[in-house]
């Protein structure tokens, strides 16, 4: 237990900010490489609180955080309640949270999700998802293809590669396919959406155009990003704020090889369903129950079916499970419109 104990307040935010049990659960089962039982989980975690290591918060499903020494001696309502208008705040110029293991990763995740939510602005909590995650998305799909890019032109300049002087590559869509990417048109690209769109005066437009030049482009993406930012009531500052939210450094950084956006899509699609809660019958997954069932079924070729999809929870589960190796098929059916786009943007 106490190995336990130190594994859990490992994944603590060092800066004093709180972490939800939900996301902090998932984030040591991750590190442990197996499932953290609830039961298991609270022991640990309450060992902690006895022993004035972590505090209790507050908000859907609680949360925890270090006690500091501003912190020590202060109740839970006086200590959190700083930490709650902070959280109101804007925090562009904030000074990004390090990334240094899975601690870090929880800082950062837990600052990109207050830094996006002080951005809601005029937009209904509801819908703020649908502006939000397309943003991860284009951010996610340059990074995949700029890594894949690098990658290419490393072989054409080594004169021990196959592909030693054949430039013609990296316009080669199916070296990218290869690699589970795809080419970005130039103007999807996120060095120019940064350099060009976000300044520009009809940046909600332009982004708007961005989403169609990649529909146009791909087939598979047809119906999955609607122009939704030109008629909307967000304010052309908040969306800008959001593509340089998701433009900081640790997105481009070393993390040991952890795949960062993919990390923040993943939390965020859950903060989102948790802040809705459970309405019409629709019920999100925690990731860690679906990787605990995705380890009992070990999927490893074949086809994957699920009948009430969501957002793809499952399909991804399998596919990180096989190390993706290509050999399983993905078939699922889902009832709400923006669900599914999620789903095969989570794909």
């Amino acid at each position: 237990m106490q190995n336990l104990e130190a594994e859990l307040l490992a994944l603590v935010p060092a800066d004093g900010s709180a972490v939800g049990n939900g996301s902090l659960r998932g984030f040591l089962a991750d590190k442990l490489g197996r499932p953290v039982e609830e039961a298991e989980y609270l022991a640990a975690r309450d060992a902690l609180v006895d022993a004035g290591t972590l505090i209790k918060g507050q908000g859907r499903g609680g949360s925890v955080r270090l006690v500091t020494p501003t912190a020590k001696g202060e109740s839970v309502s006086e200590a959190e309640a700083p930490a709650a208008k902070q959280g109101r705040k804007k925090k562009d110029a904030a000074t990004p949270a390090a990334v240094n293991g899975s601690s870090g990763m929880v800082a950062l995740t837990r600052e990109l999700w207050d830094a996006a939510v002080a951005m809601r602005g005029t937009i209904e909590p509801a819908d703020y998802k649908r502006y939000v995650l397309p943003i991860i998305f284009l951010r996610f799909l340059s990074m995949r293809f700029e890594k894949r890019r690098a990658e290419l032109q490393a072989m054409v300049a080594d004169p021990k590669s196959d592909y030693f002087g054949i430039d013609a590559i990296l316009e080669d869509s199916d070296e990218y396919k290869s690699a589970g990417t795809m080419i970005v048109p130039p103007n999807a690209r996120w060095s120019h959406i940064v350099e060009s769109v976000a300044p520009a005066d009809d940046v909600k437009v332009q982004v708007d155009n961005v989403l169609q030049s990649l529909s146009e482009t791909y087939v598979e993406l047809r119906g999955l990003l609607p122009r939704i930012y030109a008629g909307s009531n967000m304010k052309a500052e908040d969306l800008r704020s959001l593509i340089n939210l998701f433009s900081r450094d640790a997105f481009t950084a070393d993390h040991g090889g952890e795949d960062v956006i993919g990390r923040v899509y993943e939390y965020f699609i859950g903060e989102f369903a948790s802040s809705e809660g459970k309405r019409g019958g629709e019920f999100f997954t925690p990731v860690s129950i679906v990787r605990t069932l995705v380890a009992m079924l070990e999927p490893q070729e074949g086809k994957v079916f699920d009948p009430c999809c969501g957002s793809g929870g499952m399909f991804v589960q399998s596919d990180q499970f096989t190390k993706h190796n290509q050999k399983l098929s993905f078939y699922g059916q889902e009832a709400k419109d923006f669900t599914w786009r999620l789903c095969k943007m989570n794909l």
